[in-house]
């Protein structure tokens, strides 16, 4: 095969084709033209061999299911954040299966300062009713802070967070039969569910936003959330904290 790409190579049909620099992703000939669209199948396959990773991503982005690839995106940017706050390389411990891509239970290890799950399950003992499985799970010296990633929420969804009309929001909802609301809403009682199942320091919703709100158990509202501060286990209770791709 070597042998015949180099003689491939000699053709003068390649004499005056340079090295490629971009990728013409968005080509119309290499999406829709019959041949070419089959190549660019099987040189995304090729790409993509040996990172099972981007199987469910390139399946997400055909869905469009752009709150999975939220999550994806979270977890590596939150990696990259705790990172740069703690000045600490982190050693990825990430395992793949070509049916599921990145793996439930994958790893990034910040040396003593703590480590990163995705979707870990926690039973018990450590929950002590049903199995939990957040989106991220922080371990550091302090406890346990965990993360969702909620691409559907808005600012509005933020600001109402603790809000005194929190229940008359939730029959309202329930009265009309609202599932978006409902959902909304019953994704921010679940921080508290994971707050005091798993025994948590926090438990923490990103979302797409450039506003925090976080609600101490002492009460107090934080509309900016302390990073160092949530990571040491400083910062106890529930909220939504703004983690947004474009930012």
């Amino acid at each position: 095969m070597r042998g015949t790409l180099v003689g491939a190579r000699l053709d003068p049909l390649f004499d005056e084709v340079g090295e490629l620099t971009r990728f013409p992703y968005a080509s119309q000939v290499l999406l829709k033209r019959d041949g070419y669209r089959e190549l660019l199948a099987l040189w995304r396959l090729f790409q993509c061999a040996r990172v099972p990773l981007f199987a469910p991503l390139a399946e997400a982005i055909a869905a469009r299911d752009v709150a999975t690839l939220y999550e994806f995106w979270c977890f590596f940017a939150l990696a990259e954040r705790i990172g740069n706050l703690l000045e600490v390389r982190p050693r990825w411990e990430l395992t793949f299966s070509d049916e599921l891509g990145m793996r439930w239970k994958s790893e990034v290890r910040f040396g003593p300062a703590g480590w990163l799950v995705y979707n870990e399950d926690f039973g018990r003992p450590r929950s002590y009713s049903v199995s939990l499985r957040p989106d991220f799970a922080w371990h550091g010296p302090a406890g346990l802070v965990v993360f969702d990633a909620k691409f559907r929420f808005d600012q509005k969804d933020v600001e109402e967070l603790g809000g005194e009309g929190a229940d008359d929001d939730w029959e309202q909802a329930v009265t009309a039969e609202d599932a978006l609301r409902i959902a909304k809403r019953a994704d921010l009682y679940k921080m508290h569910t994971y707050r005091d199942a798993l025994k948590a320091q926090a438990a923490v919703a990103l979302y797409p936003g450039d506003e925090d709100a976080f609600y101490r158990t002492d009460g107090e509202k934080l509309t900016t959330v302390d990073w160092w501060a949530l990571l040491r286990g400083e910062l106890e209770g529930i909220g939504a904290v703004a983690m947004s791709p474009v930012s």
